[in-house]
């Protein structure tokens, strides 16, 4: 029998007769009732969408009104729950139905530091002993906003305390928190998605554009001056540092560059992995269950730890990176090129597959999409490791050379424009996207090149390494040298915690240190003469970079390496330190 048609809030609707319409407009009305406009609106669609759907299909015929039904009933049940939020709740206590478009949580802020303050205000001036109880209660009412509270670390509990009264700290985690679930519902209501809106939503987008504009610009009003009158442009700093886009994808080269040669010396097989997450995770999936990007990623590292466990107790050596970058629909997925030993190759592959299909295993696809191995050959004339992830590295970060090749999720994408899509989607939702393991730590790396002054020869042949750029002779270094990072207390912050800052590398014995002058911001003068120097570029000799052997060092330990530096040439330490480096 064929349908008749309808107008349902101006869409058309087929329905065998007037009453089987009349029925689902008022069910469609109850499970809608509450939700927002934009929710109702989506739902509506999708019902109407299904419900209008051919009823005679190859496989036979098919009730697409009660599949339209169901398909809705679940639609409605995932915005409620997202409706029901802990923070879109406390977020309409200040802002009522304008919650969810807030951008800016200033006031909520106010309010929330507020409520914390009257909370701590109920157990009276606070105490050693008292304390750990008013930290406990605030952070209990900070989880109710549905906000990540402080750590409350033991006998630091004030710290904690400071941040739940202080209206920035709120504000801060607010503005974030609003930002990722204004993008959950835009993913919910299926506006991300190639063909609408790739990997992230346009607003999402543009505060991306917007955010990374006025990082330039406050960068280029500003330059450092240190204390002996030396100036940095703060602007020409960043693009010669490893936070440059260039910079960062360079070294990156680098690094997986040295693993793929430690891996030929001794004759090791590589794996490229791609890893993605149960259909329930994902957003254009029946079975999608509500999850964020942030949530999906959790999920993945989770199941990753434990085949890092399963490794160490089976005995397996192993070490790579890991490249993480979202679906169309922004659900994250993981690339991994891993090296392993050639005869414990494929017991790491059966670890690894395990633990990827210990859920939802028996789904549709999963034991062939799950998780995928593709063997490379080192010795390949296209670069081996390297030159099969090279695109991978670049299209995530800002797709040097090749900007204008086509997306592999929407060719009407180019890689740069895909580029730009996947940094804002890792901003927004807080994601590493590379991460290396079982390798030797970047940060002394980096501090290594650093030094440049004064080098002991016992540790030039490491010090080589780094300023080569030579990542698999500085690996097979690290591990007999074991340099390890010094550091000291900064100053206390606003929320009386001390956070550490680096001053050098110890290898040996001999402290090399690196950060000899300390440098302060300031907005930029007509006056100023910056030069560019990754060191400082003093004149004095004393202020120079300089390397101290462990007896030295402990002369002048009692010292704390601020006094070191603020301290003025003729000073008692100035001289200690001219004695021994003599």
């Amino acid at each position: 029998m064929s349908r008749q048609a309808f107008d349902l809030y101006g869409l058309e609707f087929y329905a065998d007769n007037g009453l089987q319409f009349d029925n689902a407009k008022n069910w469609l009305e109850r499970i809608t009732a509450g939700l927002c406009k934009t929710a109702k609106k989506r739902l509506t669609r999708e019902y109407v969408d299904r419900n209008n759907r051919e009823q005679i299909t190859a496989n036979g015929h098919i009730n697409q009104h009660r599949s339209a039904n169901i398909h809705a009933r679940k639609l409605a049940r995932q915005f409620h729950q997202m409706q029901d939020s802990k923070l879109l709740k406390s977020l309409k206590s200040v802002y009522g139905d304008k919650a969810l478009y807030v951008e800016n949580c200033h006031d909520w802020a106010l309010v929330m530091a507020e409520e914390c303050r009257d909370i701590a205000a109920l157990y009276g001036e606070p105490t050693a002993e008292n304390l750990p109880e008013i930290a406990e209660k605030v952070c209990k009412h900070i989880r109710a906003q549905g906000v990540e509270p402080p750590r409350i670390e033991t006998d630091h509990e004030f710290s904690a305390l400071l941040k739940a009264i202080a209206p920035q700290w709120w504000e801060r985690k607010g503005n974030v928190a609003a930002r990722q679930m204004r993008e959950h519902w835009e993913i919910a209501l299926g506006e991300v998605k190639a063909g609408k809106s790739l990997y992230v939503s346009k607003d999402l987008l543009q505060w991306s554009k917007d955010q990374k504009t006025a990082n330039e610009n406050f960068l280029q009003s500003l330059e450092l001056v240190n204390e002996a009158g030396d100036v940095i442009d703060l602007y020409e700093m960043w693009q010669k540092s490893s936070a440059h886009p260039d910079k960062r994808r360079i070294e990156l080269m680098v690094r997986i560059r040295g693993l793929q040669d430690l891996a030929k010396a001794d004759n090791w097989g590589c794996d490229f992995v791609t890893w993605t997450a149960p259909s329930k995770y994902h957003a254009t999936s029946r079975k999608y269950s509500g999850a964020t990007p942030r949530q999906t990623n959790n999920y993945l590292c989770k199941q990753w730890q434990k085949c890092r466990d399963k490794f160490i107790r089976a005995g397996i050596e192993w070490f790579g990176v890991r490249v993480v970058e979202p679906h169309q629909d922004a659900t994250p997925h993981w690339h991994l090129l891993t090296f392993f030993p050639k005869s414990q190759r494929q017991q790491a592959r059966a670890i690894m597959q395990k633990y990827a299909l210990q859920h939802d295993a028996e789904e549709k696809g999963a034991r062939r999409n799950r998780i995928t191995f593709e063997y490379i050959d080192l010795d390949s004339p296209n670069g081996g490791a390297v030159g099969y992830i090279a695109k991978y590295i670049a299209k995530n970060i800002n797709a040097k050379n090749v900007e204008f090749e086509a997306s592999d999720e929407d060719p009407n994408t180019t890689l740069k424009d895909n580029a730009e899509r996947v940094a804002a989607w890792a901003s927004g939702w807080k994601l590493r996207q590379f991460q290396f393991f079982g390798c030797a730590a970047v940060t002394t790396y980096r501090e290594l090149r650093r030094y440049s002054e004064n080098l002991p020869e016992a540790v030039r042949e490491l010090w080589d390494a780094a300023d080569l750029h030579d990542w698999s002779a500085f690996q097979r270094l690290f591990n007999e040298y074991r340099p390890k990072l010094i550091k000291e207390k900064a100053p206390l912050n606003d929320y009386a915690e001390f956070s550490e800052r680096i001053i050098g590398v110890e290898v040996l014995g001999f402290r090399l240190l690196t950060r000899v002058s300390e440098w302060s911001k300031r907005a930029k003068r007509d006056d100023s003469r910056a030069t560019w120097s990754t060191v400082t570029n003093y004149a004095a000799t004393k202020n120079k970079q300089f390397f101290l052997s462990a007896e030295q060092w402990n002369e002048v330990g009692e010292l704390s390496y601020s006094d070191r530096i603020r301290r003025k040439l003729g000073d008692v330490f100035s001289q200690k330190i001219d004695g021994l480096t003599a």
